[in-house]
């Protein structure tokens, strides 16, 4: 799951248990919860970013 919000992107993608990868927008509300609390997997500057770890990962489950 890619996302920018980590209340209702990050978090709930997280308790369903799949992997995140947070995008973090330039509007941040101070209610959001830290980006440490969420724990998402994976955090990016760029969209360019992406290919590379799900690709990464299916590479990791492949091998497993």
């Amino acid at each position: 799951m890619v996302g920018d919000q980590l209340d209702r992107d990050i978090a709930p993608a997280k308790a369903a248990g799949l992997e995140t990868i947070y995008f973090p927008g330039g509007f941040q509300p101070r209610w959001l919860p830290a980006v440490g609390k969420v724990g998402p997997d994976y955090t990016i500057a760029s969209f360019a970013e992406v290919p590379d770890i799900v690709l990464a990962e299916r590479k990791a489950i492949a091998g497993s």
